[in-house]
């Protein structure tokens, strides 16, 4: 009998500064996670479309007004608890100053050098993160297509 097992969609907003610096979160309540510096986001209801849903996470979480989006990776993942996650990770541009919800209990402007001394649900995301500020830098693939929003 194949594997019962459950799905979820979730999306990660990838929103830098003036200075190309890149928005992380710590978490601050989930146990998989605490302590652990991630990506604004979260998964989509149902009834929300997935730019919608991403525009609702970004503000809840950081306060911020995402104001155009567009994808930029995407993944299959398998999350502690067992479940599955089809990943969609898109830089996001946004506006306003950042106010944290109670999920969280810091938030940082990161570049690189920052960034590899600090702790994330598992290296493949570090180096997602690392990957992205590289290209932010010019150091890599730097053309995105046509933003989504």
């Amino acid at each position: 009998m194949p594997e019962s097992r459950k799905f979820f969609v979730t999306q990660y907003a990838a929103i830098f500064d003036s200075e190309d610096r890149l928005l992380l979160l710590r978490d601050a309540t989930h146990d998989s996670v605490k302590g652990k510096w991630i990506f604004p986001g979260g998964h989509i209801d149902m009834e929300t479309g997935p730019l919608a849903a991403l525009a609702r996470e970004v503000k809840e979480e950081t306060n911020l007004k995402m104001t155009a989006a567009w994808v930029f990776r995407t993944a299959i993942k398998k999350y502690s608890d067992g479940n599955w996650r089809f990943v969609v990770y898109y830089v996001c541009h946004a506006k306003g100053k950042v106010r944290l919800d109670k999920d969280h209990d810091a938030y940082e402007w990161a570049d690189i050098e920052k960034t590899k001394k600090m702790k994330f649900r598992d290296n493949e995301e570090k180096q997602i993160i690392i990957e992205l500020l590289k290209r932010k830098r010019g150091e890599g693939a730097s053309q995105h297509p046509a933003p989504l929003l």
